[in-house]
């Protein structure tokens, strides 16, 4: 065992980091945090580290930090270490009725990785008082996780948080037919009125598991009846169901028992309900170890897990603790469950979530993420981190709206429209979705219906093959990311066609790119007293009479018949530009003057190197629509 450094030691380095500055002083407004901002301070690199952390007790906590959850990092000698006292306006604690204060950590950052940051805590003491002690460090079991403590999580976020409350009128959950587990006696009930009940979101993977099927629901629905399966629960589901009890609570939702799993049209009638389903749950588990059910939560049972904390007394009465690394961007990248598509709108659709990842236990709500060793009083608000699923994929609710409206300067720039844009959100989401794996290529509709339904109501429309219907023409020009496969069954037109990841550059008016770039100045082929529309689609004059297409009848099933004016087919021509040609392939767009009128990109690499296509130009205008003194049927589209 390496030997431990002289108490309140620290190197000449180290001393550097003003730790009661960043713990200590009391913060109360924006300003105060924004009045200490500075640009990381390089410390140290690593090798620094290794020769002092046996004289140097902040050069030993980091190394113990680095050696737990980066250990890779220790053969970098030469990797810088930076720091900065890290506040942010979600860090937010009510110390007293109508007085709020904002907590700092201290961030160290290996070679400016900000995906491998350590955040280095204050450890509370016994005698403080709890608004003290809220958003610092306190010490957690070492062989299980508490699991009470979700009761005051769930119990905090009830009173502190707006925007996670229902999103749906309770007469929609009245509507809604489902069953739960009753976890007391061990069977399978209907779900009643004002039902207080746990989700749980895992893998099945190809574990051997009961199912619910028209055989077995009366079996399953008698006291003791999932015990009496031809197949023992997995572990996963078992370790929920206690989890459930032991907080007090009666009732889990679990996919693989409260659907019969043989019935159509009950599936149908869950899959279109996912929304309600995770919506109303008190929270929902998420078990994002192993790859099937039989992974098990880790921390519910005693002796199922090792968590030891790196606390260091680096000052007289100053003792500091490494945070535990929850479930952030590394963890979410080696946890398979973050990989599936089924899982995805789980996350999205759930208000609470109780993550059980490498056997440590994270809270993560639409306004927080709280670590098992944070301290979380009745007066604590926010939170360090902000929420990864809900923060940018699922539609405003009232928190966001009432920011924007409060400050409605700083959501005027693109940047900021791009981030507070409910049809920002839905691009968002289709982007992270498009990238999960499934086991059915036929379920890819399905696992985004709950999703889907959520953004109906803040987008005014439906959707069509994942397109919603009132964008469907810049909807349809979603972009791959990768080389794409043809997934069977659904429209070519969509994204849901195709197995892959995809984006968009975006819908949102107020950031369009599109990739046909026209120049600024108005040239002699368009309307000179034409003005955009809130869709910058340019409006084109032609030179030969237009005329409307002869739609073929019927139309196939997933084919888009466009009813439109068009223009001449010979009006733009186009030239390859002279190699090299940069990344992606961009094309010159000339008019039938040979003039260049603009530019038009194509994803090199993505599409086969051959092959024909077509180009579509967009407009808003559309018969009878009167614009700038021009009628719809004189204007193409």
């Amino acid at each position: 065992m390496a030997e431990q450094p002289p108490d309140h030691s620290m190197c000449a380095k180290c001393r550097k980091i003003d730790f009661r500055k960043a713990f200590f002083v009391k913060r109360s407004s924006w300003e105060d945090i924004f009045s200490e901002i500075q640009v990381h301070s390089i410390l140290c690199n690593i090798a620094h580290i290794l020769n002092t952390h046996n004289k140097c007790r902040c050069c030993c906590l980091i190394l113990h930090g680095t050696r737990r959850f980066h250990p890779s990092l220790e053969a970098q000698k030469s990797t810088k270490l930076a720091w900065d006292p890290y506040c942010n306006m979600q860090a937010k604690v009510e110390v007293q009725e109508g007085e709020v204060e904002f907590r700092s950590v201290v961030y160290i950052y290996p070679g400016y990785n900000f995906d491998k940051v350590l955040a280095i805590n204050l450890l509370s003491r016994q005698d403080e008082n709890e608004a003290s002690k809220a958003l610092r460090t306190r010490r957690v079991k070492q062989h299980q996780a508490e699991l009470t403590h979700n009761n005051n999580w769930v119990s905090t976020c009830n009173s502190r948080h707006k925007d996670c409350h229902h999103l749906w009128p309770r007469s929609s959950f009245e509507e809604l037919r489902f069953r739960v587990i009753d976890v007391q006696d061990r069977c399978i009930v209907p779900v009643s009125k004002n039902c207080e009940y746990v989700a749980l979101s895992y893998m099945w993977g190809t574990t051997p598991m009961l199912l619910t099927l028209k055989s077995n629901i009366e079996m399953s629905s008698l006291p003791q009846g999932l015990d009496k399966g031809p197949s023992p629960l997995p572990r996963t589901i078992s370790d929920a169901m206690e989890l459930v009890g032991d907080i007090g609570q009666r009732y889990l939702w679990v996919d693989a028992l409260c659907i019969i799993q043989n019935d159509k049209k009950d599936q149908e009638h869950q899959i279109r309900n996912m929304d309600l389903v995770y919506g109303f749950a008190s929270f929902t588990i998420i078990a994002a170890d192993g790859d099937g059910a039989d992974a098990g939560l880790v921390g519910v049972k005693d002796v199922s897990r090792n968590i030891v904390q790196d606390i260091e007394e680096v000052e007289p009465d100053l003792h500091l603790a490494v945070s535990l690394s929850g479930f952030g961007t590394l963890q979410r990248a080696r946890s398979k469950w973050n990989t599936r598509a089924w899982t995805f709108q789980a996350a999205l659709l759930s208000r609470r979530m109780v993550i059980f990842f490498g056997g440590e236990m994270t809270w993560e709500c639409r306004e927080a993420v709280w670590t098992e060793d944070l301290h979380i009083s009745s007066g604590t608000i926010g939170s360090f981190i902000a929420p990864h699923y809900s923060n940018h994929m699922t539609p405003l609710l009232e928190r966001r709206l009432a920011a924007s409206k409060a400050n409605p300067s700083a959501y005027a720039s693109s940047f900021a429209a791009m981030n507070h844009d409910n049809l920002t959100m839905h691009e968002n989401a289709v982007r992270e979705y498009t990238a999960r794996q499934m086991t059915y290529l036929s379920d890819m509709l399905n696992a985004f219906a709950g999703l889907a339904k959520i953004f109906e109501t803040p987008l005014a429309t439906g959707f069509s093959q994942g397109l919603p219907k009132n964008r469907l023409d810049t909807a349809l020009l979603w972009t791959p990311e990768q080389a794409l496969t043809r997934r069977p069954g659904f429209a070519s037109w969509s994204w849901a066609g195709w197995v892959g990841k995809s984006r968009y550059f975006s819908m949102n008016y107020n950031i369009i790119k599109p990739m046909v770039c026209f120049d600024n100045e108005p040239q002699n082929w368009e309307e000179q007293n034409y003005e955009p529309p809130a869709r910058p689609w340019r409006v084109v004059k032609p030179r030969s009479p237009t005329q409307r297409p002869i739609l073929p009848q019927p139309t196939p099933n997933h084919r888009l018949c466009f009813s439109a004016y068009t223009a001449s087919s010979g009006y733009f021509q186009f030239e390859n530009l002279e190699p090299p040609l940069p990344v992606p392939l961009f094309v010159a767009l000339l008019d039938q003057d040979v003039f260049e009128i603009g530019r038009m990109g194509l994803d090199r690499g993505a599409y086969p190197a051959s092959g024909v296509y077509s180009l579509i130009v967009l407009s808003e205008c559309s018969e009878p629509v009167q614009q700038e003194g021009l009628i719809g049927r004189d204007v193409p589209t």
